[in-house]
């Protein structure tokens, strides 16, 4: 599943959760990819980090675009919020790949 989302989505934003957590700001950051990417389903995961309570590590949104992309870590994300951009070529269609 994860591999083909992967295809699917080759652009993604991996943001931050800070200590204190998201807050409403997961919301707004869904609205966002939502209002400007259309319809994603289940277009983020969520990432613990070993021995961290009380929720993700990061939260990692997949884009099919991205200028799309881009302009989420720009105007989608909340200041103060760190977020950083991972770009992985689709794997269909690639040799040696499944």
């Amino acid at each position: 599943m994860r591999r083909k989302a992967e295809a699917a989505y080759p652009f993604r934003a991996t943001v931050r959760v800070p200590d204190q957590g998201l807050g409403s700001h997961i919301n707004a950051m869904a609205a966002w990819a939502v209002a400007e990417a259309g319809p994603w389903g289940k277009g983020y995961e969520q990432y613990p980090a070993p021995g961290r309570r009380g929720g993700p590590d990061a939260i990692r949104f997949y884009f099919r675009d991205r200028a799309v992309r881009d302009r989420f870590l720009a105007e989608g994300v909340p200041a103060g919020i760190e977020a950083e951009p991972e770009d992985r070529p689709a794997l269909e269609g690639r040799a040696g790949r499944p």
